[in-house]
């Protein structure tokens, strides 16, 4: 598995085009994990009238931040549309406003560490590691935090830290099956890479003996 799939893999920013076009028209609908749920009269946007296109969608957002730029979720929303877009600077701005405004929250956390990771060519050095550090403080189980803290330990080739991660995420993804076949195959991978340094090092001791 490529380690640029895998941390796409975690993104949570598959944000359908449904639930941008509900927040454009009707302002304010309700936040459930990070994922828009519709509101009771979604049903405005089941008549025939035509569909604004995804440009015209990100517009509308972008303008009504313009016109409420404390809208905390407006941010939300509008950093994982640029995600997942494959626009990575506008995110970058966009998520440094999100955490301005309520920065505290593991979810947000996690976002802003993806963002600068994806912008930072896959890499978890500095800012990225302590922010998810910090969102593992907030919330010890969350799946997000343990997946990319696992990513971040196999990028200094910690294999050992790695396991203990994605060991404590096993088992609260056991219900997704495509999360945790993803989880037992990077779980292997590591645990052989583990034992290969460990034959190498005991190789390069009895030389040396």
């Amino acid at each position: 598995l490529s380690r640029d799939w895998l941390l796409n893999g975690f993104i949570v920013l598959l944000l359908p085009i449904f639930a941008i076009s509900l927040y454009y028209k009707l302002g304010q609908p309700q936040l459930a994990s990070g994922i828009i749920t519709p509101a009771n009269n979604a049903t405005a946007l089941t008549n025939d009238e035509e569909q604004p296109s995804v440009e015209e969608l990100v517009l509308g957002l972008e303008q009504r931040l313009q016109q409420t730029p404390e809208d905390a979720k407006g941010w939300w929303m509008l950093t994982r549309t640029y995600m997942a877009l494959g626009r990575y600077e506008d995110a970058l701005q966009s998520v440094e406003r999100l955490y301005q405004l309520a920065g505290d929250q593991a979810d947000i956390l996690l976002l802003y560490a993806n963002v600068l990771i994806v912008n930072n060519k896959g890499s978890f050095t500095g800012k990225p590691l302590m922010l998810i550090q910090q969102a593992l403080a907030l919330e010890p189980e969350n799946t997000g935090g343990l997946w990319l803290a696992g990513l971040a330990a196999e990028e200094q080739a910690d294999y050992e830290g790695a396991i203990v991660y994605f060991q404590k995420l096993h088992p609260l993804v056991k219900e997704d099956e495509t999360a945790n076949q993803q989880v037992e195959q990077m779980l292997a991978q590591w645990q052989e890479a583990q034992t290969g340094e460990s034959t190498a090092g005991e190789s390069l001791d009895k030389g040396k003996a």
